[in-house]
């Protein structure tokens, strides 16, 4: 059996059991009986249309050693669930990636330290070959000729109009037109949202429309070059406007919609480019937060970082066994999350992309995958990156996170989130 080598790339709930039967079991001792623990999680796909639920994963447990022992196959289902095997420490969930129509990816997931127990979440294939059937409605202002002529009109993305026209795309994912007026000077800003059917080819606007007054935020507080983005949702977390620009210390006019949107996020970060050993990093700090009703964005800040992340990324770049500690960072973070990229020539095995899933101290260990992956020795890695990440407030203990944030795959719409995202490639081959 070959070895992959890793390179730089609940406990169950206790039933009780009263006595039945006649009232001289009454005052028995109750036996309890503990489940034993599970593994369960939800396949899912990320594709140009959206996010969806994807079938048929092989689920592989490894021993502490990284040995396989137990192999599992989710067939026609995204949702799996299963007894935890004795003696297994760790799970890889294996399925297929594409960018490309003639190059087919081995996508393989790993999550660390699931022998207690794991809900996992963030289970996430993807498929870039489908485009999204989208089709070109157009957006007719000229009413406003007559009613508003001095105002600007801005698109979903809070950008200016050039005329009283617009083509906007209606999209599998995008079913909503936005729009928003504001009167040069003033910081007053109305907006409007229409739903899109699937008859419609022109949505006439007129001044009437524009009924849902702006909230303009106070971001007084975020970071100097820092860069944000303001997102609203709707219904079924459709983005319905999305705002981005960099923190000056000239004064920002950056809105909400509370009365059109369901949730309202702020991201804020800021990135930068570091060299080490011949590699080249790409560094990003950020949080998430949410917008209240009134526009005020209060406690929030990005995690610290150190030279020590990037010594940590450097060691294990092309290396054979992985252990990483990311502990001593920022009390906000819980976990670390790795991706490695490899890539093969002459082999059957073309590209790997490797994902592994681990509490911020870890040592990942050799791995085998008996017969459903074979990988060859002489790999070149592409790239490693990992995001080590966070909830405020959220669970230490790696099993209770997990459960915690189960079913949450998109980070960038949640409440006091934080990461640092490390991607290091070779500055002598890139």
């Amino acid at each position: 059996m070959k070895q992959f080598f890793y390179s730089p790339v609940f406990a169950g709930l206790a039933i009780f059991l009263s006595g039945c039967g006649d009232s001289s079991n009454d005052n028995k001792p109750q036996v309890r009986i503990a489940e034993k623990p599970t593994l369960s999680f939800t396949a899912q796909q990320f594709t140009r249309c959206g996010i969806k639920d994807y079938a048929g994963t092989t689920v592989i447990f490894h021993d502490e050693t990284g040995q396989a022992i137990a192999t599992f196959e989710a067939h026609n289902t995204a949702q799996f669930t299963q007894e935890i095997p004795t003696g297994a420490k760790h799970v890889s969930i294996l399925g297929e990636n594409a960018v490309f129509e003639t190059e087919k990816i081995t996508g393989v997931i790993t999550a660390l330290d699931i022998s207690k127990g794991a809900k996992l979440s963030n289970v996430m294939f993807y498929d870039l070959t489908d485009s999204c059937e989208c089709r070109s409605v157009t957006a007719d202002f000229t009413a406003l000729k007559a009613t508003h002529s001095d105002f600007y009109i801005f698109d979903s993305n809070l950008n200016p109009l050039s005329d009283y026209h617009d083509e906007l795309k209606a999209c599998q994912n995008k079913r909503s037109a936005f729009y928003a007026i504001k009167l040069p000077g003033y910081e007053d800003v109305l907006a409007t949202v229409s739903d899109v059917s699937t008859d419609d080819n022109e949505i006439i606007f007129s001044g009437s429309d524009f009924s849902h007054e702006g909230v303009k935020l106070d971001i007084n507080a975020l970071p100097l070059d820092s860069r944000y983005t303001v997102r609203g949702l709707g219904e079924s977390d459709q983005i319905i406007y999305s705002q981005s620009s960099s923190v000056s210390a000239s004064d920002e006019q950056v809105y909400t919609f509370p009365s059109i949107t369901n949730e309202n996020y702020i991201t804020i970060a800021k990135s930068g480019i570091e060299e080490l050993d011949n590699l080249s990093f790409y560094v990003v700090s950020g949080s998430v937060a949410k917008v209240d009703e009134t526009g005020i964005v209060t406690d929030i800040s990005l995690p610290n970082q150190s030279m020590g992340m990037l010594e940590t990324v450097s060691n294990i770049f092309g290396r054979g066994t992985l252990e990483y500690d990311f502990s001593k960072l920022d009390s906000r973070l819980r976990v670390a999350h790795w991706r490695f990229e490899y890539q093969w020539i002459d082999s059957d095995v073309n590209r790997v992309d490797w994902e592994v899933q681990g509490a911020l101290h870890a040592a990942i260990p050799k791995l085998s995958f008996g017969d459903i992956l074979t990988v060859p020795e002489d790999r070149h890695t592409e790239s490693v990156k990992v995001v080590i990440s966070g909830h405020e407030g959220a669970p230490l203990d790696l099993k209770e996170y997990r459960a915690s944030i189960n079913g949450n795959t998109d980070f960038t719409h949640s409440d006091k989130y934080h990461f640092v995202r490390i991607e290091a490639t070779n500055v002598v081959t890139h």
